[in-house]
């Protein structure tokens, strides 16, 4: 047998085992506190009065707050923020934009299909394929132009990427326009 616990248990009883007792290590002890500070910390308790209106008692509920995890998901969020404000070019802020734009239209026609009504389905049919190819279309391109990606595409330039982003945006529109009917 072995003279130490596996690093993932933490617990003294996976020391004490037949043919296998030892005291635990500093390192196991250390990682038993570790673990222990980080969730004293992070679930802090506070007592919230309810009150019921068919009985005239107070119950006390005990919930627990995480602000320290919410306040660190707050600021990775504005970093993540400020770093795409400050690094991506402009070109590729406005494709982006695109992306979005073409999410929410492709959204929208998916809803409009499943809550109102499905009757002219081929309609439905050319401009939701329509939008998730131009989705697709539109990746690549942005897959294509984004800065760091030189390595992977050194055979195509940036204009080029383009011409056949245009080239296949008329093709899927063609495609599209002969489902309207």
């Amino acid at each position: 047998m072995t003279d130490r616990c596996p690093p993932r248990v933490v617990s003294r009883s996976c020391c004490v085992q037949p043919g296998n007792i030892h005291q635990p290590t500093v390192s196991h002890i250390k990682q038993i506190n570790k673990r222990v500070e980080t969730i004293t910390m992070s679930a802090s308790t506070k007592s919230v009065p309810v009150s019921s209106s068919s009985s005239s008692r107070t119950t006390t509920t005990t919930t627990t707050t995480t602000a320290q995890p919410s306040a660190a998901l707050e600021s990775s969020f504005h970093s993540l923020v400020d770093n795409y404000q400050t690094t991506t070019p402009a070109r590729v802020k406005l494709i982006d934009a695109f992306l979005l734009f073409i999410f929410v239209s492709g959204v929208l026609q998916f809803a409009y299909r499943v809550l109102i009504t499905s009757y002219p389905f081929y309609a439905f049919a050319g401009g939701f394929g329509s939008t998730v190819g131009q989705f697709v279309l539109l990746a690549g391109l942005r897959a294509q132009v984004a800065p760091g990606r030189d390595g992977e595409f050194k055979q195509v330039s940036q204009e080029r990427a383009f011409a056949d982003f245009c080239a296949a945006s008329v093709v899927l529109h063609l495609f599209a326009f002969n489902f309207l009917g």
